[in-house]
């Protein structure tokens, strides 16, 4: 690992409107002086010991998997919109107080348990603070231009400033300890939800959130989801681990194309049948006895991708059932039927473990028969029509 006063042009990559340096030892900023036309800097692999005689010039810094463990000098770098700074060591950002430009700022992968210095960046719209050591957000009280905030693997339980932030359109708060998410229902205008891994026991305040596409409350201690049906622009759902019974709220779910419900005490599928753009649907380890509903459609119009029901005990009728996205792969169905047009090319049926051997098929129907050790495998090419 060499020192910037060993830089040569040969080990980095200059373009017309940025720098990358790699494998540095960094004393000071001060080799930027000789690139004072660039605004834009990549630091990867490298250490930095001082941000000494940092270029006021800069617009953006990236720093990835380096060794710094403060930002002392980076205050001079008043002109920098987007700061993004993740896998260091660093646990404060008070000197970042004098960056009102910043629009945009990562420092995630850090040892931040301090946020004192970030309420002066009342021009941030981007902020991911992932994977710190965070438990208090109330600095963030300023912050109301935010759009993006990412929070996840901290350790929140209080979540009552995000009713300030009436602009956001992404929140990701997965993995904190949060039991309490009233203070959502006021970002009217999120589109995206990560909730997962906390302990939230109900989600009556996410009703107000219409305009959600993406919805992530999985790990969590749910039992009652029904306050979610008027969310009906959800294109992703992701509910599994909880303790919910009944989905029958999601019928006008009609553009959902991803479902995961696996984990939960689901015992009736019917519902399935109303989500005609289904392409992932994930259902294993729950009590659904009868799997028609999740057949319903004609298979070369839609496309499923079931997951595998191989450890569960609970069903035997859907245990191990495979639905891949290009393919059906069916684990020991009993009583399943599928109806197969024996002419067309994109639809191919081979049985493996299975007798008789069958070449050429128009209805399967496995019955009781059939042993749930025995292992049968179908594959059917299921290909969107044009």
């Amino acid at each position: 690992m060499s020192t910037y006063d060993d830089y040569q042009d040969d080990d980095n990559e200059v373009s017309d409107s940025q720098l990358t340096f790699e494998n540095k030892v960094i004393k000071s900023f001060q080799f930027m002086n000789s690139y004072t036309a660039y605004d834009t800097l990549t630091i990867l692999y490298s250490k930095i010991l001082s941000f000494n005689h940092f270029p006021k010039s800069l617009k953006q810094l990236d720093i990835l998997y380096c060794q710094v463990q403060n930002l002392n000098g980076i205050q001079k770098g008043v002109q920098l919109e987007s700061l993004n700074i993740e896998q260091g060591n660093i646990n404060k950002i008070d000197c970042i107080k004098s960056l009102a430009n910043l629009q945009k700022f990562c420092i995630a992968n850090n040892k931040i348990d301090d946020l004192d210095g970030i309420q002066h960046l009342k021009n941030i719209e981007y902020l991911d603070m992932s994977a710190n050591c965070i438990n208090n957000l109330s600095l963030l009280n300023n912050l109301n231009k935010l759009t993006v905030l990412k929070i996840h693997t901290n350790n929140i339980e209080n979540i009552t400033v995000i009713k300030l932030f009436t602009n956001l359109v992404e929140l990701i708060l997965n993995n904190n300890q949060i039991d309490n998410i009233q203070s959502i229902q006021h970002c009217h205008n999120l589109a995206v939800v990560d909730l997962s891994k906390n302990k939230i026991k109900e989600v009556a305040s996410l009703k107000y959130l219409t305009q959600l596409e993406s919805l992530k409350i999985s790990h969590n201690l749910l039992t009652d989801i029904s306050q979610l049906k008027n969310l009906t622009n959800l294109q992703e759902l992701q509910i599994q681990n909880n303790q919910i019974c009944d989905i029958s709220c999601l019928a006008n779910f009609s553009q959902l194309a991803v479902l995961n419900a696996a984990e939960n005490q689901i015992c009736e599928a019917q519902v399935l049948e109303n989500l005609v753009n289904i392409c992932q649907l994930y259902l294993s380890k729950n009590m659904i006895v009868d799997l028609s509903p999740i057949l319903k459609h004609n298979p070369k119009r839609y496309k499923r991708v079931i997951d595998s029901y191989q450890r569960d005990q609970r069903s035997p009728t859907t245990r191990n059932l495979i639905v891949s996205k290009q393919e059906k792969i069916i684990y020991n169905i009993n009583e399943l039927h599928i109806q197969i047009k024996n002419n067309s090319k994109n639809n191919q049926i081979h049985i493996q473990n299975f007798r008789p051997k069958i070449s050429t098929i128009l209805q399967i129907a496995l019955n009781q028969q059939v042993q749930l050790t025995d292992k049968v495998i179908l594959f059917l090419n299921c290909w969107q029509q044009q």
